[in-house]
């Protein structure tokens, strides 16, 4: 392979955390807390009821961020699974 995880492999859990270690980073620099399984990755924080807006566009930007990042590691995020609660 020249680039990617091999799905099913028993190696892929490990590499794709060591992928996705720098988009952490970035989740992080935008100050909001993630969690990432499998090939899943969940972003949240919490903010009073004033605050909501500002925290949506912070996951917003955070979301976008995120994007660019995976994308020059040659990973795709699919934005039709892509949803904020």
């Amino acid at each position: 392979m020249l680039y990617g995880v091999p799905q099913g492999s028993v190696l892929g859990p490990l590499l794709f955390v060591l992928y996705l270690a720098e988009v952490f980073a970035v989740v992080k620099q935008f100050g909001l807390l993630v969690h990432g399984y499998a090939d899943d990755l969940q972003l949240y924080d919490h903010a009073a009821p004033s605050a909501s807006m500002s925290l949506v566009l912070r996951l917003s930007d955070c979301v976008e961020a995120v994007k660019a990042r995976m994308a020059s590691s040659r990973l795709c995020l699919n934005s039709s699974k892509t949803e904020l609660i």
